[in-house]
């Protein structure tokens, strides 16, 4: 699905982004420019983040103590 019209950015590419060490709307901006022509993707864009942020700490083991 396309999130942001302005720059045709997908969530596949924002997943990707994350999953290679994107950790906030900045740093997505800044690899593929999504939310930086009219903004009004950001919220959206945010929310893909913190949703593939959340599903990469859960998959990811628990630390060993």
């Amino acid at each position: 699905m396309i999130v942001c019209i302005c720059k045709g950015i997908s969530d596949k590419t924002i997943r990707f982004l994350v999953q290679n060490g994107a950790k906030c709307l900045r740093d997505v901006m800044v690899k593929c420019n999504a939310a930086s022509d009219c903004g009004s993707c950001a919220c959206d864009v945010k929310a893909l983040i913190d949703k593939y942020k959340a599903e990469a700490a859960a998959q990811s083991p628990a630390p060993l103590t």
